[in-house]
């Protein structure tokens, strides 16, 4: 007797973001007549398919049927930003320009080294910086979050980040520059919105101390 073992995504329940497993099995029942007024049946099962529904050639090794589902999202860009705001002691009336300041952004924390950075970032691992410009006055990092970036298991993970001003860079006459040190907490969640998709949901705390 031969039969085949797959998942049926129709008929089940599978979550949003849950792949379905299209790997197929080939059960064989030999059912042996023992001439003693008993039967005996050896079962062999095995893969022909993978969980991605490729074709095996050869077909799998003799065992058990197992299916994989993976669970995914898609990824998401969450903005981390710094304001900048001029103390015009002088009666200068500076005005903020654009690109006049620049903003230091580094990862920070027991995960540093597995935090999101954006793309331009420089370095490796928990050594990674990135900067950017003022627009106005405010300065934005893009941090795009996926389903990387969680560990085994956990639906929701928080990266933490240092933000600082870069005083070296197109140092403005008579401006004293802000040695201030701010954090940022990056929550990331895996949840399914109204619609039944899943999704990555973000936020961003700022805090003067890393406690």
């Amino acid at each position: 007797y031969r039969y085949t073992i797959y998942e049926d995504d129709a008929q089940s329940m599978i979550g949003a973001g849950v792949t379905t497993s299209q790997a197929r099995y080939r059960v064989t029942i030999t059912v042996t007549d023992n001439h003693d007024g008993t039967l005996s049946a050896d079962t062999t099962i095995r893969q022909t398919r993978d969980d991605d529904g490729a074709v095996l050639d050869p077909w799998g090794e003799p065992g058990t049927a197992d299916f994989v589902n993976t669970y995914r999202v898609g990824e998401t860009t969450a903005t981390i930003q710094a304001n900048k705001a001029i103390d015009d002691q002088v009666g200068s009336n500076h005005l903020i320009e654009n690109d006049d300041y620049r903003f230091i952004l580094k990862p920070t924390g027991d995960n540093a080294a597995d935090a999101p950075m954006p793309a331009d970032a420089q370095g490796d691992g928990a050594d990674r910086s990135a900067s950017v410009t003022n627009t106005g006055a405010t300065a934005m990092f893009g941090v795009t979050v996926d389903n990387d970036d969680f560990p085994e298991g956990q639906n929701t993970v928080e990266f933490w980040y240092t933000l600082t001003e870069d005083g070296t860079y197109n140092v403005i006459p008579g401006m004293r520059y802000s040695d201030a040190v701010y954090y940022a907490k990056l929550t990331a969640t895996r949840t399914t919105n109204d619609a039944g998709e899943a999704i990555i949901e973000t936020s961003v705390s700022y805090f003067t101390d890393a406690d």
